[in-house]
């Protein structure tokens, strides 16, 4: 309900905001919260609210497209590794290993650091990172999936490997990719904010809550709240998207229903 109610602000932004979200004002620099501003304004006269709204379009924009593209990307991966034995698993699988042997923030850090500063190497950074684990995740699921019989009837049939793949393994393996997809989103908006943060990410005078929080820095004294608002925004919206990882979890896996 939460994570629903956050993504008709955000999408509904060109509606909801009041005010263009890089407009200047200098006459009303670091206005307070209240009936004029709801959230107040920046050293620049910006209104936060509206620049929270359209923050939040592109924040959760990067964190879902980063999440589909390794999720999909992985899976692939993941599904020619488990099925097909010999060097192709070995060559994926190595890979594999080395980018997980580095922490993921460090390893989109330095995807970033090569390609330039922008929300969209940020995406691709992101993507590059977490694609491996899905990989290992599939090739895990598959690898369990192959000894059924129902696997072994199809080949007996004269299936192809595609079809196999597609039609008899993929469907199967689906839910965990689905569960451990949801709960990346979170993850994907911090990184991807903590990049921001760190002047890897979106440009001024782009709205995007990890460049705010950048911003708000200097502020924290005598304007708190430009901190506060883009902070809890990215609480709120990774809080709920775990919880609707959680409860697809709870939803789709029978182990765990009471």
């Amino acid at each position: 309900m939460v994570l629903a109610f956050i993504l008709a602000a955000v999408g509904l932004a060109p509606v909801l905001a009041p005010y263009d979200p890089i407009a200047l004002n200098t006459n009303e620099v670091l206005a307070l919260p209240g009936a004029r501003h709801l959230m107040g304004t920046d050293d620049l006269g910006r209104d936060v609210f509206s620049r929270i709204l359209y923050g939040g379009l592109l924040s959760l924009s990067v964190g879902v497209m980063a999440v589909s593209i390794a999720g999909v990307s992985g899976t692939l991966l993941g599904l020619i590794a488990g099925y097909y034995n010999g060097w192709i698993e070995q060559v994926i699988m190595r890979i594999t290993d080395v980018m997980l042997a580095f922490p993921g923030i460090l390893l989109a850090m330095l995807v970033v650091a090569t390609l330039g500063p922008s929300l969209t190497n940020i995406m691709i950074a992101l993507a590059f990172s977490r694609a491996p684990a899905y990989a290992r995740l599939v090739r895990g699921s598959v690898l369990a999936m192959k000894q059924n019989l129902f696997v072994e009837a199809a080949v007996v049939r004269g299936c192809t490997h595609n079809r196999i793949l597609f039609r008899h393994i993929l469907p199967n393996v689906m839910v965990p990719i689905l569960v451990v997809a949801s709960l990346d989103v979170g993850v994907a908006i911090i990184v991807g904010a903590s990049l921001s943060f760190l002047g890897l990410g979106a440009q001024p005078p782009t709205p995007e809550w990890g460049r705010m929080l950048s911003d708000a820095r200097r502020f924290l004294r005598v304007a708190p709240w430009l901190s506060m608002f883009p902070g809890l925004a990215i609480m709120l919206t990774v809080l709920a998207a775990n919880l609707v990882g959680d409860g697809l979890r709870t939803a789709l896996d029978p182990r765990l229903r009471v």
